[in-house]
């Protein structure tokens, strides 16, 4: 084989496997961090055997955890991880859902978040949601159930389960914004 048909064959393998992943950039476990892996619980009086300070450090172990490992995928908002969890939430609010099905590697996901998340106006209307975040690594089986074929992926859903947007891969801010009023407006007619 020729250099060339060789480099040719390996650009060619390298589109096949974007295609396939829907995304950019390397596949990583590690966890991304915001530079603020020190966290405070309390203060130093605390007791331990408190089972309400227990739950309460728990809980911030578990929030600090989350933003360490999805830091660039959430931009500072609060999302549930957990597609079963956030639907409880959204239901138990009575607020529509907005999921975000991603993975840690996806760069196109950190890229409409980076973009759209640190938005005022979007941030407003994100207001409306809770908001949940799927591990598509994870979470196989529900991608599968919400028709996820690729990543970023956000699904919009009334609390009682029924779709009322979605958005299939990056778009700019300027759309993904009209894609969220869009899916407010049907979630307010129903």
């Amino acid at each position: 084989m020729t250099r060339t048909r060789l480099v040719m064959l390996i650009a060619m393998i390298g589109m096949v496997s974007f295609v396939l992943a829907g995304c950019t950039g390397p596949k990583s476990d590690d966890a991304i961090s915001d530079g603020d892996d020190e966290h405070v619980h309390g203060d130093d009086d605390a007791h331990d055997d408190d089972p309400a300070n227990t739950d309460a450090a728990n809980t911030d172990a578990e929030h600090a955890e989350v933003d360490a490992k999805w830091a660039h995928h959430t931009q500072g908002l609060h999302f549930t991880v957990g597609y079963e969890t956030g639907l409880a939430k959204a239901k138990a609010a009575k607020k529509p859902a907005l999921i975000f099905v991603t993975t840690t590697w996806c760069g196109y996901c950190k890229k409409l978040a980076g973009e759209s998340f640190v938005d005022e106006e979007v941030q407003k209307r994100l207001d409306r949601f809770e908001l949940v975040l799927v591990d598509g690594d994870e979470e196989t089986d529900v991608c599968r159930e919400l028709g996820v074929k690729g990543y970023p992926n956000i699904i919009l859903k009334h609390e009682d389960g029924r779709t009322v947007g979605r958005v299939g891969g990056y778009v700019p801010k300027e759309q993904f914004i009209q894609i969220i009023d869009d899916a407010l407006a049907a979630y307010d007619n129903l």
